[in-house]
């Protein structure tokens, strides 16, 4: 039910209300007046007056149910209009019918019907109840006159005449007070309509209200749950930055020391690369005695005492091989030293790099470069430390060529003090020389091989170690630019706190607002 029906209710039973207040007032001025007047009169009143009692109970109970309808309301509103004009007929059976004009009383009742009829807010009804009582009261006077005969006279009023001047004023009257009823209601009506349609839009209004209130109250809870999340967030941020600086702080203290240890390495692979040079003109230079050896031998063929003195000479260059034999085997053992270096250096290497992998996989998306950068130097490092165990075999086998060696040259040695001795004597021990010059021959180019594969394995030692160099300043570069990064995120983190701090005073604010609002 909308408005104008709920006041078009209360109307109709507020019109029956004054009805049965009508009923109470007329019957009880009837009774008191009922002395005075015919019994016909009397009972015309009291029989009228008790049906429209009636009539009005039984529409102040039905009014708000089902069983209301327009017959009873229309029916209702001619019965009680033609009250009036009842009331006045009832005067006929009198001596006094001219009573029927002019008894002021009931004429006055039209009205107040009429005004009864505005309550059920009804135009046609109001229209119907002013054309009925015209009608009715224009017959009353057309009987009065043209029936009963009464007097008709104009101007002043007088007892028992007909002023017809006063009766089409009346009529006139009932005309002018129904459309002014009519127009009154329409104009109430229109104002009604314009009250709902104001109502409907200031609820529609406080409901687009109300929703906006709650959007902004859910928003404001959106923004206070984002708020503490980027403070969660920004604090893991601020940590994560923390621990990285530190990470990097670390990794770089650890390559710079890395760094001087290859650095070390370097510099005495390239002393064993200059040493294992000279080793390699000597052992030239040996051959080169062995080549003059071998011709004295031969020219011992020829002539004993030449032989005799290329022997000496032979002898003498033996004791200088037997010093270079010497050196060559302390230059082993140092080398073999140094490949003990190496391999401390490849595991201490290994172990850096397996930390290096651990703090890269703790740093996560950061680290997967430099996890790729110590996965590389483990590498490195186990192929130096595979290269070193190589090297070492090959100088253990040099070492043994090389006291082969000198067991030969010592065994030549005194084969050439015996030949000496006994050279003059026989000549078939020249033979035994010439052999004994051919293994020592052997046994030098053995020396010379392996003096070439040590040469060969100084080069790839400087050259793996030239790209450990590469990748140890891969790894200081990305070092860095995670420390750079490390420091970005930190920033950042302080912009988000800053951020958040704005986010919380605006969502307050917001919270304020719609708290007043909702309230």
């Amino acid at each position: 039910m909308n408005l104008i029906e709920a006041i078009a209710a209360e109307g109709k039973k507020t019109a029956n209300k004054i009805r049965i207040i009508i009923a109470i007032i007329v019957f009880l001025v009837v009774v008191s007046a009922a002395p005075n007047n015919p019994a016909i009169v009397n009972i015309s009143y009291l029989v009228t007056i008790t049906i429209f009692a009636i009539i009005s109970i039984i529409n102040l109970r039905t009014v708000s149910s089902l069983f209301y309808s327009k017959i009873i309301k229309y029916g209702t509103a001619l019965f009680e209009i033609s009250i009036p004009t009842m009331l006045k007929l009832s005067h006929l059976a009198t001596a006094k019918p001219h009573l029927m004009i002019n008894e002021g009383a009931a004429f006055q009742a039209y009205f107040l019907f009429i005004l009864l009829t505005l309550f059920q807010n009804d135009r046609s009804l109001t229209i119907l109840a002013g054309i009925v009582a015209t009608i009715e009261y224009s017959i009353l006077v057309n009987i009065g006159i043209f029936i009963f005969h009464i007097p008709i006279i104009s101007g002043s009023s007088e007892w028992g005449h007909v002023v017809i001047d006063d009766e089409i004023g009346k009529i006139v009257m009932l005309v002018g007070f129904t459309a002014i009823s009519v127009a009154v209601l329409r104009n109430l009506q229109q104002f009604a309509f314009t009250a709902l349609k104001n109502e409907r839009n200031a609820l529609a209004k406080a409901d687009q209200l109300k929703e906006i209130v709650g959007q902004a109250k859910t928003v404001n809870t959106s923004l206070i749950d984002v708020s503490r999340n980027q403070t969660e967030i920004s604090a893991v941020l601020s940590e994560v930055a923390n621990d990285e600086a530190t990470m990097s702080e670390e990794l770089s203290s650890m390559y710079e020391e890395q760094t001087s240890a290859i650095e070390l390495i370097y510099k005495n692979t390239i002393k064993q690369t200059d040493e294992t040079k000279l080793m390699k003109d000597r052992i030239h230079e040996f051959i080169e005695i062995q080549k003059n050896v071998i011709t004295v031998g031969e020219q011992m063929l020829d002539n004993i005492v030449t032989i005799t003195e290329y022997s000496k000479k032979t002898e003498a260059s033996l004791n200088e091989l037997s010093h270079i034999m010497d050196i060559v085997t302390q230059s082993g053992g140092a080398i073999n030293s140094f490949l003990e270096v190496i391999r401390n250096i490849t595991d201490q290497i290994n172990l850096l790099s397996l930390n290096a992998s651990i703090e890269a996989a703790r740093a996560g998306e950061y680290g997967r470069g430099f996890a790729v950068v110590a996965d590389e130097i483990g590498k490195l490092a186990m192929a130096t430390s595979d290269n070193a165990k190589e090297i070492s075999s090959q100088l253990a086998r040099i070492n043994q060529d090389i006291n082969s060696s000198i067991s030969i040259m010592q065994n030549t040695q005194k084969a050439l003090n015996d030949m000496i001795a006994i050279i003059s004597a026989s000549k078939s021990n020249i033979n035994e020389v010439r052999n004994a010059i051919g293994n020592q021959q052997k046994a030098i180019e053995d020396v010379k091989r392996q003096s070439d594969i040590l040469d060969s394995l100084s080069n790839e030692i400087l050259m793996a170690i030239n790209e450990q160099q590469s990748s140890m300043n891969e790894s200081v570069s990305s070092i860095q630019k995670l420390s750079e990064v490390a420091q970005i995120v930190a920033d950042k983190t302080l912009q988000m706190n800053e951020l958040t701090i704005q986010i919380n005073t605006i969502a307050q604010k917001l919270d304020e607002i719609t708290s007043v609002m909702a309230n």
